[in-house]
């Protein structure tokens, strides 16, 4: 991906040092729409529509109903139209995208290695893997904030 000229991210360090680079992350698209049974067609329609309503209203989004349509009728084409909603939308808010990640970050030997999954306060997703397992709770750390 690099030689096609692509950032990686974390990997190539902060997207602000890629110029006009593409920047390539890795998501977890749950993150962007937690608690909504994907297998169920109306849960679907009920989130998108209840975010197409917000991001209307806003003045931040507005979606062709055959989009919605399309995105309603599988589970994998709703995690795409929601993620690529709600990334652009935190894409524009401050300390929010990229800028939330400190300097340190990018020279911790684990991301440099393993990588991280964007967007995700890593505490959350443990917590949330760990209780969708049925196991006890526990505190995680999350290095970004900790």
């Amino acid at each position: 991906m690099r030689q096609g000229g692509f950032h990686v991210w974390p990997f190539d360090g902060p997207p602000e040092d890629s110029g006009e680079a593409p920047v390539v992350v890795e998501i977890y698209a749950q993150v962007f729409n937690p608690g909504v049974a994907k297998s169920r067609q109306r849960a679907r329609q009920e989130f998108l529509g209840d975010l197409r309503e917000q991001g209307e209203q806003e003045g931040w989004l507005s979606v062709e109903n055959e989009t919605l349509a399309v995105a309603t009728a599988s589970a994998d084409a709703f995690d795409a139209l929601v993620s690529a909603i709600v990334m652009c939308r935190r894409l524009t808010a401050p300390r929010v995208a990229f800028g939330r990640y400190r300097l340190g970050f990018y020279n911790d030997p684990l991301v440099a290695v393993e990588g991280r999954i964007w967007d995700v306060r890593y505490h959350t997703l443990a917590v949330s893997l760990w209780q969708q397992a049925g196991l006890p709770s526990l505190r995680f750390a999350d290095p970004v904030t900790n």
